[in-house]
């Protein structure tokens, strides 16, 4: 194994602190994604009680940035780490290790110098091991987050071939990656948020390194700067996302905390009107309304993609009404499959079936493509092919104005499908049914045509990863049109 070359080694700075957002350690008790485990004597790093992405969070090492453990801590940790690394799995897979790579780095550079040698030597094999197991077959978020890894390694260590990977595969996957209204590809605000967190980080210590790419540098702030413009149109007025796709709470830091974070590098918002996404957040009064509008994206990676199309969330005066039910689990088990598809979401089924072929955990078969009608500020028109092998077509059409919104749902094609729309309330949004309307928290009417079918059930909502909230939704089984409004009392 190459030997780290110790005496070339540059602390980074780092003018803002390191965001912790799951991570809770003491002694050897470890939660995360709201599970917790204590081991009772050595740490199992490989443990899988609790799934895998929780075995990724504990070897990821972001609890080095916890103020709640002192350093003597940190360092029990990473001896008892080095002392295990022969027998690690999961761990050494190259997500988890661009995570820890980076944690690493950050925590070694407040240290004293002395005595950190066998720590920086193992550090140094991970990012070798790195280097030669770029996750080129997975791509988007987790391509990204190796080249982020190699990219500040190489300025840690000083190490010419690693500064030239990094720079040229972050400069690479950012062009690919970042859509034209500043959105992350994947079409999810969670990982939007945690690659402009790690976007603004390399902005942060690059500013300070002599031997940084000015055309690199210049490349992240722009970017940051659409990548913040995006998602403060996709943040609600209390403060909350419109949490489509695979995007949960409590992950990454929320949009306040990063766009403080551009500020104090002196970044920007630089908003591009909503387009290539596929969503679309209309704000007027105290309506607000945000819609999948678009089709599955990336299409060679659609792995944190939902069967959600046309599907909505809409907040009144501040508050949730009516929601995405969310995601708390990425196991491949009939929960994962159950908060992907279609019925799941505010949109309408045929036959309870999925508008786009969702399975295996992140797996999307065919998908459904999107044709536009009309598409301007509180006006969205448009039909999706999901289910032309039923030999049906599903056309919605959103009109939001000052009285409220009002949504229109055709279906052309096969008469004999079943056709049923849902509409999934906050818990804490009150629902009174009425003589054939809903009253919803005791502010808003929502009434549907005449021939509609209505009955309420209860459904579990996502509140964060394993933690779920018994909420109700309102089920209507329609014909050929439905026609649902939503007013003010």
């Amino acid at each position: 194994m190459r030997q780290a070359p110790l005496q070339k080694i540059t602390p980074l700075v780092f003018k803002n602190e390191a965001l912790v957002q799951t991570a809770a350690v003491a002694g050897r008790s470890f939660s995360f994604l709201n599970l917790s485990y204590t081991f009772e004597e050595a740490i199992d790093w490989n443990y899988a009680g609790h799934g895998k992405l929780w075995t990724y969070n504990l070897n990821y090492f972001e609890f080095l940035h916890l103020k709640s453990l002192s350093d003597e801590a940190k360092i029990a940790l990473l001896d008892d780490y080095l002392a295990q690394s022969g027998q690690l799995k999961d761990g050494l897979e190259p997500y988890p290790l661009s995570l820890r790579i980076i944690n690493w780095i950050r925590f070694l550079s407040t240290q004293p110098a002395q005595e950190l040698g066998h720590y920086q030597q193992s550090l140094y094999e991970q990012v070798c091991r790195l280097e030669k197991r770029q996750e080129k077959h997975i791509l988007a978020n987790h391509l990204l987050e190796n080249a982020f890894a190699l990219l500040m390694a190489g300025h840690y260590f000083n190490e010419a071939g690693w500064k030239t990977l990094g720079t040229r595969l972050v400069s690479k996957q950012l062009q690919e990656q970042i859509l034209a209204d500043g959105a992350h590809y994947e079409r999810s605000v969670m990982y939007h948020q945690i690659i402009l967190n790690r976007l603004l980080e390399a902005c942060d210590y690059l500013s300070t390194q002599k031997a940084a790419s000015p055309a690199l540098l210049t490349q992240l702030r722009q970017t940051a700067a659409r990548m913040c413009g995006w998602l403060k149109q996709l943040t609600f007025s209390n403060g909350e996302m419109a949490y489509f796709n695979d995007a949960a709470p409590h992950i990454a830091p929320d949009t306040v905390r990063l766009c403080a974070m551009a500020d104090q590098l002196g970044i920007s918002l630089a908003a591009q009107p909503l387009s290539v996404s596929g969503f679309r957040f209309w704000r007027q009064g105290g309506w607000e309304v945000a819609i999948s509008a678009g089709e599955i994206g990336p299409a060679y990676q659609p792995g944190h993609a939902h069967a959600d199309t046309f599907s909505f969330i809409l907040h009144y005066d501040g508050r949730p009404m009516l929601v995405d039910t969310g995601i708390s689990t990425y196991n491949k088990n009939a929960r994962r499959q159950l908060e992907r598809s279609t019925s799941s979401h505010n949109t309408v089924t045929f036959n309870g079936l999925n508008s786009s072929d969702v399975w295996g955990g992140f797996r999307v078969g065919k998908r459904a493509k999107v044709d536009v009608f009309e598409d301007s500020p509180g006006k969205y028109h448009a039909r999706h092919d999901g289910y032309k092998a039923l030999g049906a077509w599903h056309s919605r059409n959103f009109l939001l104005t000052d009285d409220g919104l009002l949504i229109s749902d055709t279906v052309s094609g096969n008469a004999q499908i079943k056709r049923t729309a849902y509409f999934h309330m906050h818990p804490e949004c009150s629902l009174e049914q009425k003589q054939g309307h809903f009253i919803l928290n005791n502010r808003l009417r929502l009434t549907f045509g005449a021939d509609a079918v209505l009955s309420i059930e209860t459904y579990n909502f996502a509140v964060a990863y394993n933690l779920l909230q018994e909420a109700r939704r309102i089920r209507v089984d329609f014909q050929e049109k439905l026609e649902t409004k939503l007013t003010l009392l």
